[in-house]
């Protein structure tokens, strides 16, 4: 959890660069931790890298029973992309 909670911080101060590597730390130790998924995928829709945002947020979705905020945070990134279906569809 210690680069969770470090990815998490530096994400939070703006340098998703730092959380991105990371969560990709973190998730190297365990491929179905949702919440580093759902975390990268925040910084990289930070960084408006819509394409591995999906990804993180379709892997969480994948490895978490409660979901919701995952399908949001999907659908949005599916709005700003302009896939107006997709969007409404999460």
């Amino acid at each position: 959890w210690s680069f969770v909670s470090r990815g998490v911080s530096c994400g939070e101060m703006g340098d998703h660069q730092q959380a991105i590597r990371d969560f990709d730390r973190e998730i190297r130790w365990d491929l179905k931790d949702s919440m580093s998924f759902g975390w990268r995928g925040r910084s990289h829709a930070e960084m408006v890298d819509h394409k591995s945002e999906i990804a993180d947020f379709n892997m969480a979705i994948q490895t978490k029973d409660d979901v919701s905020e995952y399908y949001r945070y999907r659908g949005d990134s599916y709005r700003e992309m302009g896939y107006t279906v997709e969007s409404q569809s999460d």
